[in-house]
């Protein structure tokens, strides 16, 4: 590491808001010049720590046509075969493009990353080859995995809903739901930060799990904030989506979300499926995850849905937990201050938290020194947030943080003793027609201030998915409803770890709106 001079130690201390005289930037250089000959041997050494265990496969990769990929749900097709046996084996995966799969692009939903190649699986990935899927492709994103997806250009175009072309197919995990919907995969992987996976699933007609926080390991993806983060699978079916989960779960040794030794068994809440089909499923309507500005064509389908469960047999009541009505009031301002910390951290999410393979960091190290205008606009929008939000708060949201969500956490775990599970809709709004804009100009503007969905707003749309990324309780959204401009879906909660009883009470309860009459 290069040694500093006076000059550049003052300038350093200046930057900082330090005011040093001759006499301490001398101390503080000459301090430096005898620590930073400490730094000399660490690249070797680390890089022997993080150099992949096997050298990198050579995977097939292409740009998908047009008509292969008529709602541009794909970056990049490929495949990669998994094992010749196993839970998945048969099922075609897409996997969200920033979540690394070695031998193929990651693109980030941006070209601001170059012409970056991992050279290593992510956990989730790794596990889904292990389970016998085969991955047929890089799902295209909100860039950075930022943004719903309502308007604006993209680098590699946006994402269109196949339930009803022209409408929004939701974000960040777009590409993902849209090659679900469309047939070109069975299961994808998505990531889920405020919503991420639940908004696309629900407006493109399909299931999506955000697991509980730290269930699914982060290692190998692009995150924006430790707690808020999760992966999780999204399925056509809520088979396929157990078979997802019982792959994916378990801790990899890596990621600090997880704690204990690596192992492979499934979470402790599962009883037998015969016990479990004995049971009467104890339904809560969450009373503040109904919205009165919601669309009624959402609260109808909603109602019917609950409605036909009661019919049948489920034990259901309204409950209430005051603290989802109030709890963006607080969570946001947090996440926008993480913004900065983010942006600052080299776009990794507390980078001594987990698995951070060095060709990626540098990636992205490079990316930002190099074009950081080649990042989309609307990301350079959050992070000037961010850093305004972080520089006035001064750090009094992050220090608030804990115990808000252990006091959100109470609050919703008060409610088990009475329910199994929560329900309230997933979004309370149907998608919006996607606004492309009709120049360059106006779609660049669309790409920043939402459209019909500005950020200010956002909130409309994430009022009952952020929450629960927020106490990390795991939610799953259930296809109840389709509509000219795409699908609707339901929300169930569920307590902290039973996410396998969860998928279970899932299908059930579809299976009861599968058979309920018009």
């Amino acid at each position: 590491m290069i040694r500093p001079d006076a000059e550049q130690v003052r300038q350093l201390g200046a930057d900082l808001g330090f005011d040093l005289d001759p006499v301490d930037t001398e101390h503080i250089r000459a301090l430096l010049h005898d620590v930073l000959p400490a730094f000399d041997g660490y690249e070797e050494a680390a890089r022997s720590f993080s150099a992949p265990p096997s050298p990198t496969p050579e995977r097939r990769w292409w740009r998908p046509s047009v008509a292969g990929n008529p709602h541009r749900a794909l970056i990049h097709a490929c495949v990669v075969p998994g094992s010749t046996s196993g839970p998945l084996h048969g099922k075609r995966a897409a996997i969200k493009d920033c979540i690394a799969i070695a031998g193929v692009p990651m693109t980030l939903g941006t070209k601001f990353l170059g012409d970056y190649v991992p050279d290593f699986d992510a956990t989730a990935v790794a596990r889904l080859l292990e389970a016998g899927a085969t991955i047929v492709g890089t799902a295209n994103l909100e860039p950075l995995a930022c943004g719903i997806g309502v308007a604006g250009s993209r680098d590699f175009g946006h994402v269109d809903n196949p339930l009803a072309p022209g409408y929004s197919a939701g974000g960040s995990s777009s590409g993902s739901a849209a090659a679900v919907a469309s047939g070109l995969a069975d299961l994808a992987l998505g990531t889920d930060t405020l919503g991420s996976i639940r908004v696309p699933a629900a407006w493109c007609g399909i299931s999506g799990l955000k697991p509980t926080h730290g269930l699914v390991p982060q290692s190998g993806a692009l995150g924006h904030e430790f707690f808020h983060d999760h992966v999780g699978p999204m399925a056509a079916d809520l088979d396929t989506l157990r078979r997802a989960l019982a792959a994916l779960a378990g801790p990899d040794g890596l990621d600090s979300r997880q704690t204990g030794p690596p192992h492979r068994d499934r979470p402790a809440d599962l009883t037998s499926t015969q016990d479990r089909e004995r049971e009467v499923p104890r339904i809560g309507v969450l009373r503040e995850g109904l919205s009165e500005a919601g669309d009624p064509a959402v609260q109808a389908a909603f109602a019917r849905a609950v409605d036909t469960w009661r019919s049948v047999g489920a034990s259901v009541r309204e409950v209430s937990a005051p603290v989802h009505r109030t709890l963006a009031g607080v969570q946001m301002p947090f996440f926008y201050e993480s913004l900065a910390t983010w942006w600052h951290s080299g776009l990794l999410d507390r980078p001594q938290d987990g698995m951070r393979p060095r060709d990626l960091v540098d990636a992205l190290a490079r990316a930002q020194a190099d074009h950081p205008d080649l990042l989309p606009l609307f990301v350079r929008t959050l992070v000037v947030l961010g850093t305004y939000v972080q520089k006035h708060s001064r750090w009094r949201y992050s220090a608030d943080v804990v115990t808000t969500r252990a006091h959100a956490r109470a609050e919703y775990d008060s409610l088990w003793d009475d329910v199994d599970i929560l329900v309230m809709p997933t979004v309370p709004i149907l998608p919006p027609r996607y606004e492309l804009g009709r120049t360059s100009e106006e779609a660049r503007t669309l790409a920043v201030t939402g459209g019909v969905i500005p950020l200010a707003t956002l909130a409309s749309v994430t009022m009952n998915t952020a929450p629960f990324n927020f106490t990390g309780h795991p939610a799953l959204t259930l296809p109840i409803a389709r509509t000219r401009a795409g699908g609707i879906g339901m929300q169930l909660v569920g307590p902290l770890g039973a996410d396998h009883r969860l998928v279970d009470l899932a299908e059930r309860l579809h299976t009861e709106l599968d058979h309920s009459p018009p």
